[in-house]
């Protein structure tokens, strides 16, 4: 993915919503196997549920 011009597809099961986030400096700073400038050459892309929120019990899953 290291070119001007490229392009990803995911796809996600079972839920409806994505995050993008990043741990930006702060965060990184916490994460063992990261340099200190990681945090500028990637995102977190993680599903989620965000409209529809599920409220679980303790030890549910």
């Amino acid at each position: 993915m290291d070119t001007e011009n490229s392009t990803m597809s995911l796809q996600q099961v079972g839920f409806p919503d994505v995050v993008v986030w990043n741990p930006w400096i702060q965060g990184s700073a916490n994460i063992a196997d990261l340099e200190d400038n990681a945090y500028q050459h990637f995102v977190c892309i993680e599903s989620a549920m965000i409209e529809k929120p599920v409220t679980l019990g303790a030890g549910a899953q």
